[in-house]
């Protein structure tokens, strides 16, 4: 399976995946089932791989990546496109938070 359909699958049963100081962390309102928490582990490095952003996002990134978590949560998960717009921003925030490196940015932009 690959990284983007398990963190898919997750995000059905209300489970997030977040990468905090190079560790993969599960938060939900439940823990998955063991058959997922072991295809989790099998590919924790993958996954990791594919939720820690690169070293330097254009805004042209960050917008692709909060519509393409947007249209994921409203298609797949069912969430209105309103909530699933503020799920992805939010998401957007947890990611830049947890950075490094400060993304490339245009004038007069802010991060947040």
């Amino acid at each position: 399976m690959k990284a983007a359909a398990l963190i898919d699958v997750l995000a059905a049963l209300d489970c997030k995946l977040e990468v905090a100081d190079g560790k993969l962390r599960i938060e939900g309102s439940a823990p998955p089932p063991e058959p997922l928490l072991a295809l989790v582990q099998t590919h924790k490095q993958a996954l990791i791989e594919h939720l820690r952003p690169p070293a330097m996002w254009t805004p042209a990134d960050w917008r692709d990546f909060h519509n393409e978590r947007a249209a994921i949560m409203e298609y797949d998960a069912g969430f209105s496109r309103e909530h699933a717009e503020e799920e992805a921003l939010q998401e957007c925030f947890r990611l830049f938070a947890g950075r490094r490196a400060t993304p490339r940015m245009t004038p007069g932009m802010t991060p947040g």
